[in-house]
């Protein structure tokens, strides 16, 4: 596996075959504020049409893209993806639930009862 480059923070997202890069701290700024905008958007108002929350998100995505490249939405992704399992655990935990039932409660193709 590739590892960072000397003075490189570890979180540079190096992956196998791929050269490691040098990210810099706006750049994870640049993630974290995105993931949390998103996030934020969606918690501050519940009654957001699903379609306006997508379009904002997409911006965002091609803002980061055209500013940092394919890698900055690969990350965010994976940031938006850790909110989501830090969410499903905290809400686990309130429920007294196992973390993968009520995902798979959520997530199951059941038919709905007529």
């Amino acid at each position: 596996m590739v590892g960072p480059t000397v003075g490189c923070d570890s979180r540079n997202g190096v992956r196998p075959g791929e050269a490691p890069m040098c990210r810099s701290d706006s750049y994870y700024d640049a993630i974290d504020s995105a993931a949390a905008t998103t996030v934020r958007a969606l918690l501050v108002n519940e009654s957001v049409d699903p379609r306006v929350a997508a379009d904002a998100l997409r911006r965002r995505t091609q803002w980061l893209d055209q500013r940092y490249g394919p890698g900055a939405v690969r990350d965010l992704a994976e940031t938006l993806a850790i909110y989501a399992a830090e969410a499903l655990l905290a809400l686990a935990a309130v429920q007294g639930a196992d973390p993968q039932e009520l995902l798979d409660s959520w997530t199951r193709d059941e038919a709905h009862p007529d």
